[in-house]
């Protein structure tokens, strides 16, 4: 029992107790539908969403890990949701937070569910909806994107929705790719205070305040604005030793 005890405050002083969980559930899931894919289905992967639990479970219906796309996919959605889920949860807190999650699970199914069996690809809709809102708190906040381009935070906004888009999209299935992002256009409209009954935080009326940065977004910043300095340095440097050489050759040409 003490054990138990010291894992929950463990839990809880991480800051971001929700996020760990989604992601814990995350990896259960795909572990289970590697044993028996089947199970995906059980999920509500497929789109099979006649059983109630399905428009909540399908986020966690990973796909299959005997595949490298299938286990890219779920070591980049942990690491992202980590960062940004940690990033929403600590500003809008776990009751919040989990509200927000839930919204961006069920809305969609709700969306696409005109359209009869529409696959649902894992945690891409609700995950999408959370890089929404901390793209639109966040715009010019810098992030590598895959360790190696730099881009501002508005832009992953954008990349995130062309990715619901054209996953929903296929097929010339251009509805579904409209209608899918619809959470996003909720996330983005929530991000900014548009909701009366249900803000993100800061002033009303459309607008809303920056909150402050989080300590890791500080540090991002920091070395995003040091490899800068550091590319124009050894530019300059380049630079000097070219001159440098050059004003040699024409010394050697004088003589």
């Amino acid at each position: 029992m003490a054990m138990i005890e010291e894992g929950k405050k463990w839990w809880i002083r991480q800051g971001k107790p929700v996020t760990l969980t989604l992601i814990a559930l995350s990896i259960v899931g795909a572990l289970a539908v590697w044993s028996n894919p089947a199970i995906a289905l059980w999920l509500g992967y497929s789109g099979n969403i006649g059983a109630p639990w399905t428009a909540l479970t399908y986020p966690f219906a990973i796909g299959s890990l005997t595949s490298g796309f299938g286990l890219i996919s779920l070591v980049f959605m942990i690491m992202w949701l980590y960062s940004l889920g940690g990033i929403l949860e600590r500003e809008l807190g776990m009751q919040k937070f989990i509200l927000v999650w839930t919204l961006l699970t069920i809305v969609p199914v709700l969306l696409v569910l005109p359209f009869g069996k529409v696959p649902l690809y894992g945690s891409l809709l609700p995950v999408g909806g959370l890089t929404v809102i901390w793209a639109t708190r966040y715009p010019n906040s810098p992030i590598m994107l895959m360790g190696m381009i730099p881009l501002q935070g508005k832009w992953i906004g954008f990349l995130s929705a062309g990715i619901v888009f054209f996953s929903y999209g296929a097929a010339g299935n251009i509805l579904v790719g409209l209608f899918a992002c619809g959470s996003l256009a909720l996330a983005y409209v929530f991000a900014r205070n548009m909701i009366p009954f249900f803000q993100y935080g800061g002033s009303s009326g459309g607008s809303y305040t920056r909150s402050k940065p989080t300590k890791e977004q500080i540090e991002r910043a920091r070395a995003f604005d040091g490899e800068v300095r550091k590319r124009k340095q050894d530019r300059e440097e380049r630079e000097r030793l070219r001159k440098l050489f050059e004003g040699s050759l024409e010394e050697d040409d004088k003589r």
